[in-house]
């Protein structure tokens, strides 16, 4: 299964963030799932840049609480460090210790131990922003479509008695 994603314009000043993508491990219902987030950064991070994902409430969403090792980051292909993270209700946030320069190759994964996809099928909107300083200086919105999973077939009564039979 596929997920399809795409960039949309917001009602923000923030500018978009370029190049955007996001990759989702699973589509289905209800399971773990390992998000891939890329980026070209906007604007320059300080040593107080945030990578913040909102997710619908209806993704379980679990807080890293301090333990930041299932939040990878790299920027231009090199492991960033994280200082700090945390989250829950819909949203994790990740807190840089360094500066990521303009247009910069972000890559944020999000272990599947984070996010969990909601119960029922449907297409759910997310907004990524960064920030620095306590303003946002780049924004994408994208949209995950969570479908039922596959059903299995079974035979009928009849079908497993001819098949029985034969």
């Amino acid at each position: 299964m596929f997920a399809c994603c795409f960039l949309a314009g917001t009602a923000d000043a923030a500018p978009s963030l370029a190049s955007f993508s996001a990759t989702p491990s699973s589509t289905t219902v209800n399971q773990a799932n390992r998000l891939t987030v890329a980026f070209t950064s906007h604007g320059n991070f300080s040593a107080l840049g945030f990578i913040d994902l909102k997710l619908p409430s209806t993704f379980a969403v679990a807080d890293p609480a301090g333990n930041c090792t299932p939040i990878t980051v790299t920027v231009d292909g090199v492991p960033a460090a994280i200082t700090a993270c945390g989250g829950g209700a819909g949203e994790i946030y990740t807190r840089m210790s360094g500066p990521i320069p303009n247009g910069a190759a972000v890559r944020v994964i999000y272990s599947s131990s984070l996010i969990t996809n909601p119960a029922a099928p449907g297409s759910y909107p997310f907004r990524v922003e960064t920030t620095s300083g306590g303003f946002v200086i780049g924004e994408a919105s994208a949209t995950l479509s969570i479908a039922a999973p596959a059903p299995i077939p079974t035979l009928s009564e009849w079908a497993m008695i001819a098949m029985g039979l034969a």
